[in-house]
């Protein structure tokens, strides 16, 4: 003969609520200045940053994928290392002033000159 199984009883113990708390749909809908108004995660462009990619805002993906436009366009990327960018004037504006023009850049290290340029 089968056993029948037997089911689990809940305990009969109230839960705390979590009044006091916030809630995780409170905190992320803000948007990235926090007024709560703005688009999550666009980010403002400065003048020379603006000059490369050509758009005032954007996500950050979408200001690295412009920055490779540009940087197709004007045929920069490195013949022999391609993950290497020959920098030009617009590009030394953005990457700081250690870089100069006709100087290599590696191009893992865009995101961090664009943090400097996108807020």
């Amino acid at each position: 003969m089968a056993r029948k199984r037997k089911t689990s009883r809940r305990s009969s113990k109230k839960r705390k609520s979590a009044k006091g708390k916030k809630s995780a749909k409170g905190a992320a809908g803000k948007g990235a200045a926090g007024g709560g108004k703005a688009k999550k995660g666009t980010l403002n462009i400065d003048q020379a940053l603006y000059e490369v990619v050509g758009i005032r805002q954007g996500t950050r993906a979408q200001i690295i994928k412009k920055m490779w436009v540009y940087i197709h366009k004007h045929n920069l990327q490195s013949p022999v290392n391609k993950n290497k960018i020959v920098v030009d004037k617009k590009l030394a504006a953005v990457c700081g002033p250690e870089r100069k023009k006709g100087d290599l850049m590696n191009a893992h290290k865009m995101p961090k000159h664009i943090r400097k340029h996108a807020y």
